[in-house]
């Protein structure tokens, strides 16, 4: 007589494959903030370069690249300070919190202060809450999928970097259609709009977070405090002396940030390579990740110029009117985060 095994049984779908649902406030959370940063991304190039009687500041191709560039390599920059302070000085809860409000006071400065004040002002700010949000709502999200299975990792992350991307999309389709209809400062008030609901997003979440994200991971003792309060005093005497010395412009801007960053990139890399803390299989990995990251740094820097050089083109040469509408220039900027959004589902399922 032959004898049918049984079949195997199969997990349940949703067992197998459903995220945190704590992972899901992160993500809208994470949504809000990029639609804010990418949608004054998406118009910030062309407020700089269009002539006054169009509302923009009307400062020259050179000086507007300079200065969105080193914009977007300062965001990334303060990400450094932003993940050191989340790991050694406030937990990560707290800093994303109080990150995310100071973005908000600097979408609110640009949407109300107009000229270049309002713009340096606004910026800075930006740059300071991004750095404090950005890499301390990842860690958060790893806190999160600790101890999940492999799988529930990869797509906790993958649906997180998509609704990253949804907001890169819905952004500047948002502030570029409000800045083509009604000036620049509406959509700079729709990013500040946008960074708000972001805030209300994670208040509402706070309760549901990991105890550990509400902790110092690595406490700094309190007699080290004087060498980053001296750091923190000395970056903005040097920036400031540069700039009254001339040797820091709007035009070098950029060049003087990839430079820093780079600098920053090595240093951080020696440090890894060279510690005691790190172990030896834990040196190969960062070692085999090296080429991975420099590559991504040459692509993120080719990706980055629809923000530069692309925009200047469009401005000098592309006609934006279709029979008697203006096309919103932002939305140019938005193929491909659309494109990682229509990809990311598929890969997650995978």
């Amino acid at each position: 007589m032959t004898v049918t095994p049984p079949r195997p049984r199969l997990a349940a779908p949703n067992a197998s494959r459903a995220v945190p649902r704590a992972i899901w406030s992160m993500a809208f959370t994470e949504l809000w903030e990029r639609f804010s940063f990418y949608g004054l991304q998406g118009i910030l190039s062309f407020y700089l370069l269009y002539s006054l009687d169009k509302g923009g500041l009307d400062l020259g191709a050179s000086a507007s690249a300079g200065i969105v560039g080193a914009y977007g390599g300062a965001v990334y920059l303060a990400q450094l300070v932003g993940a050191w302070i989340g790991d050694r000085l406030v937990s990560p809860k707290w800093v994303v919190l109080w990150g995310g409000v100071i973005i908000a006071c600097g979408h609110v400065l640009l949407a109300a202060w107009p000229g270049l004040t309002g713009l340096g002002v606004g910026l800075v700010l930006i740059i300071l809450g991004t750095g404090a949000l950005k890499t301390n709502i990842t860690s958060i999200v790893g806190f999160l999928l600790d101890g999940q299975s492999d799988a529930k990792r990869d797509a906790g992350f993958s649906y997180f970097y998509m609704a990253i991307n949804v907001g890169a999309v819905v952004g500047p389709l948002s502030t570029g259609f409000a800045q083509n209809q009604w000036g620049f400062h509406y959509g700079f008030g729709l990013a500040a709009i946008g960074m708000l609901a972001a805030i209300v997003q994670y208040a509402l979440s706070l309760k549901n977070l990991p105890e550990r994200a509400g902790q110092v991971n690595n406490p700094l003792p309190s007699g080290k405090l004087l060498a980053p309060i001296g750091y923190t005093l000395a970056a903005p005497a040097v920036i400031v002396v540069s700039a009254l010395a001339g040797w820091l412009t709007a035009e070098n801007l950029s060049s003087v940030v990839t430079i820093v960053a780079l600098v920053a990139a090595a240093g951080y890399f020696a440090v890894i390579l060279s510690s005691s803390k790190v172990t030896s299989d834990e040196k190969k990995r960062v070692s085999a990740y090296l080429p991975l990251f420099l590559l991504s740094g040459i692509y993120f820097g080719f990706l980055f110029q629809k923000f530069t050089a692309i925009s200047i083109l469009i401005t000098d040469r592309v006609d934006l009117d279709i029979g008697g509408w203006s096309f919103p220039v932002a939305w140019i900027t938005t193929v491909s985060p659309l494109s990682a959004v229509l990809i990311t589902p598929l890969v997650a399922r995978l």
